[in-house]
């Protein structure tokens, strides 16, 4: 057993131990066996918190996986949903849905086109550069994310009191979910995304190392990007409309199982995913309980956690 297969069945055995222990803490300490004979404890686990940890999860899975792809494509390991300003563009999509108090079905395709807008740009841009410049990217993809959050807090400031809770909801970033349903549905996406991906292992593999060499090797460089950029934001637009612009969780997963994992694609994707998963579940889990009994948006803490980390890895990159 390789150290990727190794560290692959530690991140699993994690992942489904988390799902079991995650649950169980809070306000009170609730058993996973607990009985319908207590209803309103065997609500709070399976109806409030279970479904909680699924979404963070499954969340989390969904970003590292979007973040694998995007440094895969532009050869750069801070590339992710959150610094290409994929996220902000998404939730300006999703706040202008609220805005005009569309159905929630409208919020998912407005986010989609959202973050479809700086992935053009960031595209646009990149294939007229004979040479991506690293550098360049990241700082387009940063202005994009702050002219983002400026075009919420104007829909914010215009919006009534109903819509701004709803907005202010996803801007900070919630897995509040009181239902199954929201888990279900990102689970589907999810699961579609990684298979989407995880079978373009060899040709991502190929890609990382450049897309001349890629184009090289009967790779077809332009309709693989394509493909990858609408996937890849469907389902990252998909999971804004449901928790908000979560950010650095597609940024610190990829780069912590590259480094401890290695680079092969067919073990950093699922690896990515697991540690992703592993990691919002944890943030959450910590910022519902650090504060009891107020909980703190996840967002905040991957916030907290993932800006040092962004400068940390900027200067181990320089």
């Amino acid at each position: 057993m390789n150290k990727s297969t190794r560290l692959l069945t530690i991140l699993l055995a994690l992942a489904v131990a988390l799902f079991f222990v995650a649950p169980m803490v809070g306000i009170s300490s609730i058993s996973p066996f607990i009985s319908e004979q207590e209803p309103v404890l065997y609500k709070i686990f399976w109806h409030i918190r279970f479904p909680r940890v699924l979404v963070g999860f499954v969340g989390g899975a969904i970003l590292a996986i979007s973040g694998v792809v995007f440094q895969s494509i532009y050869r750069n390991d801070l590339a992710s949903p959150y610094t290409l300003g994929v996220s902000g563009g998404a939730g300006v999509g999703a706040a202008l849905a609220i805005l005009l108090s569309l159905p929630w079905l409208y919020q998912p395709l407005f986010a989609f086109g959202g973050a479809m807008i700086p992935m053009a740009i960031i595209y646009i841009a990149s294939t007229r550069m004979k040479r991506i410049d690293p550098a360049i990217l990241i700082l387009a993809g940063v202005a994009i994310q702050i002219s983002s959050g400026g075009i919420v807090l104007f829909l914010h400031y215009v919006a009534d009191r109903y819509q701004s809770a709803q907005m202010m909801q996803w801007v900070m970033g919630s897995l509040d979910v009181v239902s199954y349903r929201p888990g279900i549905i990102l689970s589907v996406a999810a699961l579609l995304l990684f298979f989407v991906v995880i079978g373009l292992h060899r040709e991502l593999d190929l890609l990382s190392l450049g897309s001349d060499f890629a184009h090289s090797r009967g790779v077809a460089v332009s309709s693989l990007i394509h493909l990858l950029f609408i996937v890849v934001s469907f389902t990252v637009a998909l999971l804004i409309s449901f928790v908000g612009p979560i950010g650095f969780v597609g940024l610190i997963a990829p780069h912590i199982f590259r480094r401890f994992g290695g680079g092969r694609h067919i073990f950093l994707i699922p690896g990515a995913a697991l540690l992703g998963g592993i990691m919002l579940v944890l943030s959450d889990t910590f910022a519902r309980t650090l504060l009891q009994p107020e909980q703190i948006p996840v967002g905040v803490i991957t916030a907290l956690a993932g800006g040092p980390f962004f400068l940390w890895a900027l200067l181990k990159k320089r």
